[in-house]
């Protein structure tokens, strides 16, 4: 066998299928997020659950500003998927079982946001949303910003048909929103994939052509030398393709597609792993574009 498909072999089989930790069930059952903000008292940072959540946040969503560009406002979104570890009880034993699970990050750039509200949406399913409300207006009066907070509490998504979904993120009480077209990937991959990217399709300027699209990266013990974006055109199949390379420097990867004509497309993003040739590519849920009125 000639030594470079030896090192092939060597290599795919030193390929981890998943890279699991243990779920924070201990810290995840308290609502007290105050340890992320420095030098302040407990409860100067709450997270509210879904019914508490819902029942607070009654503003229609015509009364919100979905905000027309990630760049040079007040908060930012970034998502991380893991697979975590979680001790369950199946009939009299008690087992560990894996799942998946993201953890969002925000940085909140502006002393005027009080409180940041989470709403995740099945697609294209009539039904509550799962919701989230951080409340952080007592730590305001003297935190220095920008300030970030994490919230890595959200497991079996993707196992719950909620691999595909519309996520919402609302900055109280200024009710500026950013809106996301979501890609969460499970614990068990298709085919022959070793590790999928959750990706996160910006839906603020789908109406002007434009295609905004971030997504994570793989670990590093996987040797990513590039990934390829392509955005797909459905039904016709034609593609628009970019090629970037990792930056460990960030969590997630910024993509854009400008000058886009209407229709249905999806995004789809493949590693580039050497010595791997059949990494596959990760594919999200359709979504549409528009052309600006004026470019018709």
């Amino acid at each position: 066998m000639p030594s470079f498909w030896i090192c092939c072999v060597c290599l795919l089989l030193f390929l981890p299928t998943s890279n699991s930790v243990p779920y924070p069930s201990n810290r995840c059952s308290e609502n007290d997020c105050s340890y992320q903000l420095q030098d302040f008292m407990n409860d100067t940072c709450k997270i509210y659950n879904t019914s508490v959540c819902l029942d607070f946040y009654k503003f229609e969503e015509s009364s919100e500003e979905t905000l027309p560009s990630e760049e040079e406002y007040n908060f930012h979104v970034s998502i991380v998927p893991y697979t975590a570890e979680l001790i369950v009880r199946e009939e009299l034993v008690v087992v560990t079982v894996t799942r998946s699970a993201i953890n969002i990050t925000f940085t909140i750039n502006n002393a005027d946001i009080d409180e940041l509200v989470v709403k995740i949406y099945k697609k294209n399913v009539s039904s509550k949303p799962l919701c989230r409300i951080f409340d952080f207006h007592n730590a305001n009066n003297s935190t220095k910003f920008p300030i970030n907070l994490f919230h890595d509490c959200l497991s079996n998504l993707a196992e719950h048909d909620m691999q595909n979904v519309r996520m919402d993120f609302i900055a109280l009480p200024l009710k500026e929103k950013l809106s996301y077209d979501v890609f969460i990937p499970g614990t068990e991959y298709p085919g022959s994939c070793t590790w999928q990217p959750l990706i996160m399709v910006f839906r603020g300027n789908l109406h002007s052509g434009v295609v905004q699209v971030k997504f994570s990266q793989a670990p590093e013990l996987y040797n990513v030398s590039s990934y390829i974006i392509k955005l797909i055109h459905h039904p016709s199949g034609g593609e628009k393709i970019l090629d970037m390379t990792p930056d460990r420097s960030r969590s997630m990867l910024f993509a854009q597609f400008s000058s886009v004509d209407g229709g249905s497309y999806s995004v789809s993003v493949k590693p580039v792993i050497w010595g791997v040739h059949d990494t596959c590519w990760t594919e999200t849920d359709k979504f549409g574009v528009e052309i600006p009125k004026s470019c018709m």
